[in-house]
């Protein structure tokens, strides 16, 4: 004969008065009051309660009418639920007086009896757990405690109006490097507090914290909590059917005769469930119904932008949108693009302007307080480094060998000084027609090359300082290069700025005497010289008007100072290169340039090679190179320089190949210029490979770029309901230019030139 449990053929046939209600039949007697504590004296009043011994309270666990007391360190306290512990403990239940009912059997007089303080589910539980203890048996038994037999359980829509049997259904995550209990309650909850963590994960706590790699439990949802109640068994399965379907094996803690209960779930899942239990062929059945209430809906718009004059949209990756402390969303991105978006106050604004740069719009989610978070990749910060030195490894190298090869051009600066233009410019490339120096202009008189270094060495000079302030590495690396290279250099003094400004007047006096006997022997290249920087006439006139705006901007990159950046490219670019500066406006990456900026060693590094790169070359091999356009091409490649950085390339980088391609096409011409100048080609082609390695760095500038949106941004929390735009907004970093020598912000590091160096 199939084995069957005590709780079946309990309800099948009882035989007695079940022990719950009769103890209920045992008032206290006022002797028995008084030797209460007074806080129960005055609950329990004037009527008739009983006094519930411990093995018994199982019985009434679901009685909400019971009085729970308990002995705290502040005295006696009522309670809804017992602790933990071993305090004092008392449980009192109101008296009732069985009525008879010979038709109705004594169960049936029992429930009668205690209906106003059990429900007949509750009744039916507490029967069943008691029915299985009735005799002691050593067979296998099990049985449901809860859910109640045909319970129609609702869940609510509000999370907190759930009541047992509805809990939190959970799931296990993995704690990533950096990861804390603070930062996952941040992340899974919208609240950095790491007891919603704890609560779930009792193993851990504010004293043994979990660690990366430890597996931890959130909650993630409702689940309809099932209690099994079995004894003289080691293991229970339990066969979930209906909405979900699934199989559960469950090893009590104990397998004596003493009765142990084993909780589990299964998710909150609208639809008809059946529950059945089994212990070595004993089994248990429990029916109930699920009903879920919609979720409102509601909307919900997310800005991101730079607070610079443009409103540069931030398009964010990786962005998780959370509702009630539960994610909603992941792996969510903003749209991409340049221009500006505008709030919402509809969810027709939002649907109106979804596609904004910027800008992500759900339209159906739940209702509630949101949180936005930016998830974090951990093998960014190495791979941003590893990029990093990548392209300070390229610069560096350009550098090194542009100064090398340029060493002959620099030792005829040297000596002959702005004679050296004239010089050079000569018997340079550029051949054909008569009277280079005569017909000049004054833009390429010897003035017009002092004023550049002028304004070139005190801007580039601000760059090196900011550069040691706020990157000491790169800036140490280019000292390392500087003295191997031979240079006299100290912690005040980097690279040759001094070859632009050097010069005395009466040296310049001397240069135009020199070049005006030698002026038989020049000969004009201007239309050479046009073709070189495809430039008209007009194009080149306006770069030597804005020469101080282009040789300032190296230092408004290196300070991160943003609106003047953007001035320029609206004012001084837009007039020189109206294409150029529409393309770097429209530019959807410019995003990624701002955080290249933003970034102390990225931009930092690139505005330094770039102007070091740039005084390597003195104003007679432009001469040599250029002709009378020795000067634009100068000013041509810086900006173009400055200009591939601020586009990442994009057409710049093309321009300068084009640029180089031309210089290098002249090198055929070398063996016919004058023989004074013997390592022309050499320097030529330092110069012409610097110019492609910039040009390459373009590629190398925007995925550390990308990367470093994503790193910045990583755990960015933004706050707020439904039904409402949420706008991140990210401020530009500025940096100050300090001395070198005092660290004063009042003044650049002072040029070493001959002589002491004065600091005021």
């Amino acid at each position: 004969m199939e084995p069957q449990s005590l709780a079946a053929e309990f309800d099948r046939a009882p035989k007695e008065l079940p022990l719950a209600d009769k103890l209920r039949q045992q008032p206290l007697t006022n002797s028995q009051k008084n030797k209460l504590p007074s806080i129960i004296q005055k609950a329990v009043g004037t009527r008739a309660w009983c006094l519930v011994p411990k093995e018994h309270w199982e019985l009434f666990r679901y009685d909400e009418s019971a009085l729970r007391f308990e002995q705290t360190r502040s005295g006696v306290a009522k309670v809804k639920r017992f602790g933990a512990g071993t305090s004092q403990r008392w449980l009192l239940v109101s008296a009732k007086i069985a009525q008879s009912s010979a038709s109705a059997g004594p169960v049936a007089a029992a429930v009668a009896s205690t209906s106003s303080a059990l429900s007949p589910e509750q009744w039916q539980a507490a029967t069943e757990v008691f029915s299985t203890r009735s005799d002691g048996a050593n067979e296998p038994s099990v049985c449901f405690n809860a859910p109640a037999n045909n319970a129609h359980i609702t869940v609510a829509a509000d999370p907190t109006a759930w009541r047992a049997p509805i809990s939190y259904h959970q799931r296990r995550v993995i704690l990533n490097s950096g990861e804390s209990a603070t930062t996952v309650a941040q992340k899974h909850y919208g609240k950095p507090d790491p007891a919603l963590v704890y609560k779930l994960n009792p193993q851990y706590s504010s004293a043994n914290p979990p660690k990366a790699g430890d597996a931890i439990a959130i909650r993630d949802g409702a689940a309809i909590e099932f209690a099994i109640s079995s004894r003289n068994t080691s293991k229970v399965k339990v066969t979930v059917s209906g909405a979900v379907s699934k199989t559960l094996t469950l090893n009590p803690a104990s397998a004596g005769q003493e009765f142990t209960e084993t909780r589990a779930s299964v998710p909150a899942v609208a639809g008809e469930y059946r529950l059945v239990a089994e212990a070595e062929g004993v089994t248990h059945t429990r029916v109930f119904t699920v009903e879920v209430e919609p979720t409102p809906t509601d909307w919900l718009k997310l800005t991101a932008h730079y607070e610079d004059p443009w409103q540069t949209p931030l398009p964010l990756t990786q962005v998780s949108v959370m509702v009630n402390g539960v994610v909603h969303e992941a792996q969510q991105a903003l749209n991409a693009g340049m221009g500006q978006t505008e709030p919402a106050r509809s969810i027709d604004d939002a649907r109106r302007t979804q596609n904004d740069p910027g800008a992500l719009v759900l339209d159906d989610i739940p209702v509630g307080d949101i949180a936005i978070v930016i998830e974090a990749d951990a093998a960014l910060e190495q791979s941003i480094v590893n990029e990093t030195d990548s392209l300070i490894r390229a610069l560096d190298g350009a550098y090194r060998r542009l100064v090398s090869d340029m060493s002959e051009f620099q030792t005829r600066w040297d000596t002959y000084g702005y004679a050296a233009i004239a010089l050079d410019g000569g018997s340079g490339l550029l051949t054909g027609g008569s009277g280079w120096v005569k017909d000049q202009a004054e833009l390429f008189e010897a003035e017009t090359w002092q004023a550049l270094g002028s304004t070139l060495s005190d801007a580039a000079g601000k760059t090196i300082d900011v550069t040691a302030g706020y990157a000491s590495d790169v800036f140490d690396r280019i000292k390392t290069t500087s003295q191997a290279l031979g240079d006299a250099i100290d912690d005040a003094d980097l690279g040759n700025w001094q070859w632009w400004q050097t010069q005395a007047e009466d040296a310049i006096n001397a240069a135009r005497a020199e070049a005006a006997d030698i002026a038989s022997q020049m000969q004009t290249g201007v239309t050479e010289a046009l073709e070189t920087v495809d430039k008209s006439r007009e194009t080149l006139n306006k770069l030597m008007t804005h020469k101080e705006a282009i040789f300032a901007l190296p230092e408004q990159l290196a300070r991160g100072n943003i609106s003047e950046v953007e001035h320029f490219v609206d004012t001084v670019l837009m007039d020189i290169d109206p294409d150029l500066a529409q393309s770097i406006q429209q530019n959807p990456d410019f995003y990624i340039v701002l955080a290249l900026i933003e970034n102390n060693d990225a931009a930092l590094t690139y505005m330094a090679y770039a102007s070091l790169i740039f005084e390597a070359v003195p104003p007679n091999f432009y001469a040599y190179t250029g002709g009378k356009g020795g000067a634009y091409i100068a000013i041509e490649v810086l900006l173009l320089i400055l200009m591939s950085f601020l586009t990442l390339g994009t057409g710049t980088a093309a321009r300068l190949t084009a640029l180089a391609a031309k210089l290098a096409a002249r090198s055929a011409n070398v063996a016919n210029a004058s023989q004074k100048l013997k390592k022309a080609q050499q320097a030529l082609n330092s110069f012409v490979g610097a110019l492609e390695e910039i040009a390459d760095c373009g590629e190398k500038l925007k995925s550390i770029g990308k990367k470093l949106v994503l790193n910045r941004n990583k755990g960015t929390l933004i706050k707020g309901k439904s039904g409402s735009t949420l706008a991140a907004k990210r401020e530009t970093t500025k940096r100050d230019v300090r001395c070198r020598y005092c660290h004063s912000d009042q003044h650049s590091t002072p040029k070493k030139l001959k002589g002491n160096v004065e600091v005021e």
